[in-house]
């Protein structure tokens, strides 16, 4: 970084006229014999990056993570960059610049924005309006990991600018990483998917409340994303899997369509969740290691009335390519190329992948 910032200083015309995206990581995390810290930046390596940044001329992407600066070093974080390429850039990601709760005023000024990404601790009610003015805004991230802290909830009438005004802009609530931590549920922010990509990620009960309830007329997708890094037995009882809370999911969300799960699930409540959402349901992804051929759906459990077609449906539960079969006309899809995926097709996946399918 000293050495690409002074080759930019040093040279008075643009000497890089095609750089057009710029990520910096820090590695906040130190493990030695005391254990594991976490610090922060500063200093001269913060004064290097802001110069840096105010060199560039026609750039498009910028991403900064894990500075996790006090609050008084992140004043002018992005002073420079606004000023050199204010209309240039479109792609944006702030996440984990500082220790605390900090606003960067700046994320909702960049005109030609259309894709923002944040922590939740540079949350703020302000950040939601000017974002909401945005008119080429696409795409609005709120992403924490295990560095996350401090994070701020807004309330209801905080997201309203962009619940009512402008209903064009998806709103993606993701955790990553390595985090074990739950999502920071936003009340009642109009929330287009809610995204996992943490080995660690478990749809529980209090989850699915909070989806259903702040959620339920505008999420589309529940994406858990990557391989599970967590216990557990196949003989696990149903009522401590996820069947039931995602048959709930889909049941209450009414616009629910993307469902990706690397959980354990039974092929009895895929095809339940299939006959449920019949021409809604888009793409719903499963490991083929984590189906369980078990019937366990008993006539009113869980509030669920069995039907004599969703009994029907059920016969084709006992069976894998009976269950293949009918999973492929249920979700219509007339090549019949539904199937459950192996391991390694299902790391590969990726919201960018769920749009080509």
């Amino acid at each position: 970084m000293i050495i690409l910032n002074s080759f930019l200083t040093y040279f008075e015309d643009d000497q890089m006229p095609f750089l057009r995206a710029f990520e910096f990581y820090f590695a906040c995390e130190l493990r030695d014999k005391e254990g594991i810290r976490v610090f922060g930046t500063g200093g001269n390596i913060l004064g290097t990056l802001i110069k840096l940044m105010g060199s560039f001329r026609h750039l498009e992407e910028l991403r900064l993570e894990n500075l996790l600066l006090d609050g008084f070093d992140a004043e002018h974080l992005l002073d420079n960059i606004y000023e050199s390429c204010g209309s240039s850039i479109m792609r944006l990601s702030i996440i984990n610049c500082t220790k605390f709760h900090h606003f960067f005023m700046h994320c909702g000024l960049f005109l030609n924005l259309r894709y923002l990404t944040v922590s939740p601790n540079h949350l703020h009610y302000d950040l939601v309006y000017l974002v909401s003015e945005l008119r080429y805004l696409l795409e609005f991230h709120i992403v924490q990991t295990k560095f996350t802290t401090n994070g701020r909830l807004l309330d209801h009438n905080d997201w309203r600018p962009l619940r009512n005004g402008r209903r064009f802009v998806k709103v993606f609530l993701e955790a990553a990483g390595k985090t074990k931590d739950e999502i920071l549920w936003q009340q009642h922010a109009p929330v287009f998917a809610v995204a996992y990509y943490t080995p660690y990620s478990r749809l529980s009960l209090l989850s699915a409340l909070e989806i259903v309830k702040n959620y339920g007329d505008s999420v589309y997708a529940y994406c858990q994303f990557g391989l599970p890094r967590f216990p557990y037995k196949r003989s696990r009882p149903m009522n401590e899997r996820c069947d039931s809370l995602l048959l709930l999911l889909v049941r209450t969300c009414i616009n629910l369509s993307h469902i990706v799960i690397h959980e354990l699930i039974s092929m009895a409540t895929l095809l339940l969740i299939a006959h449920q959402t019949k021409g809604r349901l888009r793409t719903i992804f499963v490991r083929k290691n984590a189906l369980l051929k078990k019937h366990a759906w008993r006539n009113g459990e869980d509030q669920v009335k069995l039907t004599a077609d969703m009994q029907e449906v059920l016969t084709n539960a006992s069976n894998y390519q009976s269950f293949v079969k009918e999973m492929n006309v249920l979700l219509g899809c007339p090549l019949n190329n539904w199937r459950p995926l192996t391991d390694k097709e299902f790391k590969e996946l990726s919201f960018d992948s769920l749009n080509k399918k």
